[in-house]
């Protein structure tokens, strides 16, 4: 489960994240046609603030799990997919949440 790589013991939480972040960086860069096709799937831009990324997700997905229904449904989403759904997700700090959408946007 991608979730667990971001998801470290609290004491080692910060050298886990900045090996992370460095890493999946490293990928993406190398692999720029999958990272704009994911955020084109997304209708992001990798320049948005944190924000502005959620405002865009949320009123689009009620949920992570409507958010990746609806990504499977327009692509095949396989695991280089996924993690990169995931990172995006994690680097922006989204919580697809029902009652978050309406104490934030309403």
């Amino acid at each position: 489960d991608a979730r667990t790589l971001f998801s470290p013991p609290p004491q080692q939480r910060a050298e886990w994240s900045a090996a992370a972040g460095e890493l999946l960086a490293h990928v993406w860069r190398r692999h720029d046609k999958l990272a704009r096709r994911i955020h084109a799937a997304l209708e992001i831009d990798p320049a948005w603030s944190e924000y502005k990324v959620l405002r865009q997700l949320m009123r689009r997905h009620a949920s992570r799990d409507a958010l990746f229904a609806a990504l499977e449904q327009g692509t095949a989403l396989g695991p280089s997919e996924r993690l990169l759904v995931e990172w995006v997700l994690y680097r922006n700090n989204v919580v697809l949440r029902p009652d978050y959408a309406e104490l934030l946007f309403d």
